[in-house]
């Protein structure tokens, strides 16, 4: 087990980016979701949330 730290954009849609939108900024989540290319062939990844809860 590691820790490990990163920054990436993230990427909510539907009730999600709903949901998202009702946050304050510096609030602290634990999300879900995955990660994908931000476009085909790229080597840059955005982080797509599927739920997220408020710590």
């Amino acid at each position: 087990m590691r820790t490990v730290g990163f920054e990436c954009r993230v990427k909510a849609v539907g009730d999600i980016a709903e949901r998202v939108e009702q946050l304050v900024i510096g609030s602290v989540l634990t999300m879900t979701g995955f990660l994908a290319p931000a476009r085909q062939h790229s080597k840059q990844l955005i982080f797509h949330i599927t739920d997220f809860e408020l710590e």
